[in-house]
């Protein structure tokens, strides 16, 4: 997976063992980055993070097309083409397995709307 990647090499340029990353992120309340990718736009797409943080909310076009604010339209703007619009997907329901297991870690609540399954994909 895609995400799995970019996260595994994430923490080797941190040089962290994994146990060490999360507690860092759960004690941590500020994480410097340079420009995170995921704050940026990439065409028609909203970035992850203003999906994050709340401050996207899907348009009348995005809700005709099954996109909900939530974890799966992350999904969708990271990988959407392959995981998102097909029904129901293995893969797409391993990625929700996984955030589901760190919010617990984590102690955050995962929200609503967690699969991509019925969005269309952006363009």
């Amino acid at each position: 997976m895609c995400q799995k990647y970019y996260c595994c090499t994430q923490i080797k340029d941190f040089d962290l063992d994994f146990d060490h990353f999360i507690d860092m992120l759960a004690t941590t309340t500020t994480i410097k980055q340079e420009k995170p990718l995921e704050s940026i736009p990439q065409g028609k797409k909203p970035s992850s993070h203003d999906v994050i943080i709340g401050k996207w909310t899907p348009s009348l076009a995005d809700t005709a097309v099954g996109r909900k604010s939530g974890y799966g339209v992350i999904t969708n703007i990271i990988n959407g083409g392959i995981e998102c619009g097909h029904g129901y997907n293995d893969n797409v329901f391993d990625r929700i397995g996984f955030y589901k297991n760190y919010s617990n870690m984590l102690g955050v609540d995962y929200g609503k709307n967690l699969d991509c399954y019925n969005q269309t994909p952006f363009a």
